[in-house]
């Protein structure tokens, strides 16, 4: 839950500085909202749900370009600004994100 709540905290602070589109954060952060809301519904049932791999590609995606984000928009990689690998990180994580919830809900109605 930590970690969770310190993505979460990060994303609505470079939202509040301009770095990153609302959208972006409204999709990733309700994602979670809701993901864990199955789970939860899910394991009051008896049905365990697992982690997908796009799941996890979606967090390690996440993880990288809040990182980058966070390191400001002077910064450089490569003679590659920071925010657009950043901000690409960030629109692969969203596409993960919505692949995985589709996911965890088609693996939710199966055992139910």
């Amino acid at each position: 839950m930590a970690d969770k709540l310190m993505v979460n905290t990060a994303l609505l602070m470079l939202v509040y500085l301009g770095l990153v589109n609302v959208i972006l954060a409204i999709l990733l952060i309700g994602r979670e909202v809701v993901v864990n809301a199955l789970r939860t519904l899910a394991s009051q049932e008896g049905i365990m749900i697992t982690p997908s791999l796009s799941a996890r590609i979606k967090v390690f995606a996440e993880g990288f370009g809040i990182g980058f984000l966070l390191l400001g928009p002077e910064n450089r990689l490569f003679n590659i600004p920071w925010m657009q690998v950043g901000n690409i990180c960030l629109y692969g994580a969203v596409v993960l994100a919505l692949w995985s919830a589709i996911a965890y809900f088609r693996d939710y109605y199966r055992h139910g």
